[in-house]
């Protein structure tokens, strides 16, 4: 699954309409897109929103890991002319300071620039850098599902020193924008989805988990956990089988995860 992360409708509707994705009505907390091979959400404007929906759609499409993770999109920059499009090999976060480096090993249709993430917006584009308000807490929220190779962030200029922000496009002109770099972004993320395909977890852990699952009630977290906690005991025992996995009676999704932890501390010590 091509996962795609987008701040406003306008960014978003290029990607529908190629993709051919539909609406998810019953879907409340954001606007939601799903086709056979991608799934988009609107996450509205800044960190907070965007991290959230990451994490949302991650539950909404069955917890996997070792997906392709895309945040597309606008960003200013003081002098690249707008409609130019990057790919960033470096997001800031300008006011934690904390940096994250998406990994690169596939071809890419376009140069690559350093992005920095604001909590506020900011015309006096005083960073050589693209500039926008989602990409640091998009990156930090899907790395934790997918390598850094896996999780991209796109950004079309939208606005620099001499057409600053103030005289930001409208959704019209921002689906002008965004929409001609679509076919180079199908082919892109393509290539992400073959590199994902390498990458797949051991089916054993996702087979047990759907097992487990359908027993108990986990929470976002303690599914993250359980997920781990299968990885780290197959580590442990390369040659487990899913039966194996799966033989664990518990009463709740708590007592299976001590359970499972127990397990692993146990396989872990010395003979």
């Amino acid at each position: 699954m091509i996962h795609f992360v987008v701040a406003f409708d306008a960014e978003a509707r290029p990607l529908i309409d190629h993709f051919k994705l539909k609406r998810q009505h019953h879907e409340r907390s954001f606007p939601v897109y799903l086709g056979e091979h991608h799934a988009l959400i609107v996450s509205g404007a800044g960190k907070i929103a965007s991290a959230a929906a990451t994490a949302h759609l991650h539950g909404l499409t069955g917890f996997q890991h070792q997906q392709v993770w895309i945040n597309f999109g606008i960003a200013g920059h003081p002098s690249l002319p707008v409609g130019e499009t990057r790919l960033c090999h470096q997001v800031i976060d300008k006011l934690s300071k904390q940096v994250f480096y998406p990994q690169l090993v596939i071809k890419s249709p376009w140069p690559s620039e350093s992005l920095f993430t604001l909590d506020e917006p900011d015309d006096s584009y005083g960073d050589d850098a693209l500039l926008d308000m989602e990409a640091s807490s998009f990156f930090a929220t899907a790395n934790r599902y997918a390598t850094a190779e896996l999780v991209q962030v796109v950004k079309v200029v939208s606005d620099n020193a001499e057409a600053p922000i103030n005289d930001i496009p409208t959704k019209q002109q921002i689906i002008e924008l965004l929409a001609p770099q679509v076919e180079q972004l199908k082919h892109f993320s393509d290539s992400l989805q073959q590199l994902a395909n390498q990458l797949q977890p051991d089916r054993r852990i996702g087979e047990a988990a759907a097992y487990y699952q359908q027993k108990f009630h986990f929470s976002f977290s303690q599914s993250e956990s359980l997920q781990h906690l299968l990885q780290q005991w197959i580590a442990l025992d390369a040659a487990i089988s899913t039966d194996e996995l799966c033989r664990f009676d518990a009463k709740s999704s708590r007592q299976l995860l001590e359970k499972l932890q127990q397990q692993i501390s146990d396989a872990g010590q010395p003979t």
